[in-house]
């Protein structure tokens, strides 16, 4: 069974850091749409772009990436 979620894993991981990378490069267009200060959009997009990286180390990070997509939705 695990072996046939790594694959599904590695693409939600990467597609977490994506967002995040995007949103580093341009956090204001996030910030307007939710009304929040762009520098926590900033702060947001460090936090996905680390726990992509790591989950795609340490797939003992899957809970926690599930987490973060489960609060997205």
């Amino acid at each position: 069974m695990a072996d046939a979620l790594t694959v599904p894993h590695a693409v939600a991981a990467l597609v977490l850091c994506a967002g995040g990378l995007a949103k580093l490069r341009s956090p204001r267009t996030a910030a307007t749409a939710l009304g929040i200060p762009a520098g926590w959009i900033r702060a947001f997009s460090v936090y996905e772009l680390a726990l992509g990286a790591g989950a795609l180390a340490w797939p003992a990070l899957s809970p926690l990436l599930a987490l973060t997509y489960a609060g997205l939705a």
